[in-house]
């Protein structure tokens, strides 16, 4: 894939190394993607576009479900490109294509090509939610699967974020979190007919809740100790305990939509 390079840092940029440092640090931590692959349902073979990746968390699951098949892995952020080159290198795997381009409407890739695609985690940074959904549709195949999965609007995570996260980082924090009726509509624009679309919890697991402040304040590289972080974190979502540990509830949407044949 040609790599259309992006000039001005970006937000994903500069919290890059924090951020992985956070996965690297509590690699159980998330179970956010569980829904996203049973949406995705992918198969062997297949060709699976990947867009806001990131460092490459789900990059590394989709790379090992698809035999020979291909991970198409797009995102705007070398730095966080540069990362999941690296765990892909680590890893030996071989069937990932590494996609750096910033409009998100994928100038590179044909239409009908892709059979399935997916936007994990970063789709309320979409500056323009209804021409992403368009060339989405554009790029999938007839009967192709698209699954966006991120957080519900409406919620004590959209509070975190609005009201700390946007003052405690160098860069601020500005998104669209996702509502049904939102993922609903953007599907009718986009003429892509809706297979479901839900409200659901994702707990994010830890053996303390010490650790819980550890992994907020990084991922995040908030200008605030980690004990700080869970404080704000026992605030608006609450840490909850289990058998095994500690649990902080996240509250995500998870839509899945087919291109007609």
């Amino acid at each position: 894939m040609v790599e259309i390079m992006r000039k001005k840092q970006t937000r994903f940029d500069v919290i890059a190394s924090s951020y992985e440092k956070a996965l690297s640090l509590y690699p159980n931590a998330r179970t956010d993607a569980e829904e996203v692959l049973k949406l995705l349902d992918v198969k062997d073979d297949e060709t699976v576009l990947e867009t806001t990746a990131g460092t490459g968390y789900l990059t590394m699951q989709l790379s090992r479900l698809l035999r020979t098949g291909t991970v198409i892995s797009h995102d705007i952020s070398p730095v966080m490109m540069n990362f999941a080159k690296k765990k892909i290198k680590d890893a030996e795997i071989t069937n990932v294509e590494f996609y750096l381009e910033r409009s998100g409407l994928f100038p590179e890739i044909k239409d009908e090509s892709v059979d399935k695609a997916v936007c994990f985690g970063g789709f309320h940074h979409v500056e323009e939610p209804i021409k992403m959904f368009r060339t989405v549709q554009r790029i999938l195949k007839p009967g192709g699967i698209f699954v966006v999965g991120d957080f519900a609007d409406d919620s004590p995570v959209q509070k975190y974020f609005d009201e700390e996260i946007n003052i405690l980082t160098d860069t601020g924090h500005q998104g669209l979190f996702l509502s049904k009726s939102q993922m609903v509509n953007f599907a009718r624009f986009a003429k892509l007919e809706v297979v479901s679309v839900e409200r659901k919890v994702a707990p994010f697991l830890f053996s303390s809740k010490k650790d819980v402040g550890i992994f907020f304040q990084l991922v995040h590289a908030l200008k605030q100790t980690s004990e700080e972080a869970q404080r704000d974190i026992e605030k608006y979502m609450g840490i909850k305990k289990n058998k095994e540990g500690f649990f902080v509830p996240m509250d995500y949407i998870y839509a899945k939509y087919r291109k007609r044949g």
